[in-house]
Parts: C-alpha cells; structure tokens; sequence
C-alpha cells in the first residue's frame, strides 16, 4: 500500500487530504485485481474502513480468478477494444490504462486506471454490462460473472461508490453483500447505506449486518427475504448484546437507526 501512498499520512484530518488517500487505497485495489495478485489487504492502520474494504472487495474476487491465467487481455482505445499488441502499437498502457480482462470461467473484469488529467473527456469509461450502464471513474473498476457476482466501485451520481453481491457460488460461502457509500446516502437495491456495510444470509428469514461505519442503512429485501423486519438485535465489537435498534418502514426501504456502540446486527423477518 505504501508503493501507492508515499508519504500520505492516514492520520491527516483534512478531507482532500483524506480524498486523495481514498484514491491511493482504490489504486492499490485495482493493480492487485489487475495483476491478479491474492492475499494483499490494506493495513488498518489506513483506517478500518478503508481496511474492509480491501478485504470484501479483494477476497471474493480473487476467489473467482486466483490462479487462473486470463483468457484475454484488451485496452480500450476510446472508440474499441483491442488486443495487446495493438495497444502496446499505440501505447495504450501508459496514454490510457483502461483495460478489460477476461477469464475461462466467464468472469470479465473492467479497470480504469488512468493518470491523466481527471477532468478530461476520455478519464471516465462507461461501460454496458447485462443491460446496465456503469461509470467508471479513474482507479475505479466493475467485475462480471453471469448473474451470480457483480462488483464495483465506479461514479454513481456523482460520487464514488462500492458495492459487491455474490450468491455463495463459489465454495461453501454464504451469499454476500458489501456496499459503502463513502459519505452519501445510495440506494444500491437490495441495500441503502451512506457508510460501509456487510450483510450475510444466515437463513431464509435472517440477516446479519455488520456496521463497519455505524451510520443508519436500509434494507430492501435483501436475497429475497419475504416480509418486513420484525425484529433487529444488536452487538457490539465483543460480541456483548446491546439491545435492539429501532426499525423504520418506509416506502422503499426498512431503515434501522445505527446504535452507538453497535456492530453485528441481527435482523430478522416476519410475514405478519
């Protein structure tokens, strides 16, 4: 992480300056997706937020394209995709730095990562994957397989967001949703967050949230929970019970108010 950040001190308040380490820290993301690295994690000493999200945006993924060589290589040229001898012609991979790589078992992965200036008209890369358009800002990056996993952090109205869902395919892993808003309240579907948040299945009636930021979200019938939330019970860091947190229905969204010390929540739905 240190190669990327330099001298960035993680512990300077000054929000631009914060900003910019955000920008560091996606950078080291999308270059160990790019080279196909596993096991490199932020330290937590860049905050625990910024740690998380190496962590669920880095471990599933890898699990999908670890150890497998890439089917194939392209960088687009603004108008095309095209192959690396191409590129390497009109020497994309240091003028550009956007590349899609694909693999055997059907994962594609998109990364931006252009140096240029962030204001030009070819820095942001949009991209139409299952009938959805994605904008992909510098050190941003969208991934791909079938239906079962979606992942990516790009431009959603106007700001960066992360998002990954992954059914549990691959493995015994239960199905997954991470998303984080970094700062500003989006809806993602099946999730509403302004912070980071974690939500796991733990049966067909259950979900476990955890809080990374411990600010409010929403639920939307995540992994086709029936009903409404009846119920959420909270923890804290030890595990300690803290509770319950107050569960706000409204049209789109069950809102559950953050508690202060919470971490772990437990929401659970009825049909009445």
């Amino acid at each position: 992480t240190e190669w990327f950040g330099g001298r960035l001190d993680p512990q300077q308040a000054a929000p631009e300056r914060q900003k910019e380490l955000d920008k560091v820290i996606d950078r080291f993301i999308l270059n160990t997706i790019a080279y196909g690295a596993i096991g490199w994690l932020v330290e937590e000493k860049y905050g625990m937020e910024r740690a998380c999200r190496s962590y669920y945006m880095l471990q599933r993924l890898q699990a999908r394209y670890g150890l497998l060589p890439p089917e194939e290589v392209a960088y687009w040229d603004g108008g095309r995709l095209v192959g690396v001898s191409q590129a390497l012609a009109d020497d994309l991979p240091s003028k550009r730095r956007q590349l899609r790589i694909a693999y055997p078992n059907g994962l594609k992965i998109w990364l931006n990562d252009w140096i240029g200036e962030e204001g030009a008209a070819d820095a942001k890369w949009t991209v139409e994957v299952n009938g959805k358009r994605h904008e992909i800002p510098p050190a941003g990056w969208l991934a791909v397989q079938g239906g079962s996993f979606l992942e990516f952090s790009v431009a959603i109205d106007g700001h960066k967001a992360d998002y990954l869902r992954d059914d549990g395919s691959i493995g015994k892993e239960e199905p997954v949703i991470y998303a984080d808003g970094r700062g500003e309240v989006t809806r993602f579907g099946e999730v509403a967050t302004e912070g980071a948040i974690a939500v796991r299945r733990l049966s067909e009636n259950q979900v476990e949230i955890i809080n990374v930021s411990r600010k409010d979200f929403g639920l939307n019938s995540p992994f086709g929970m029936r009903g409404v939330p009846a119920s959420c019970e909270v923890f804290n860091l030890e595990g300690e019970p803290l509770g319950s947190a107050e569960v706000r229905l409204e049209s789109d969204y069950a809102w559950i108010t953050a508690r202060q010390d919470g971490h772990r929540y437990l929401v659970s739905y009825s049909m009445t």
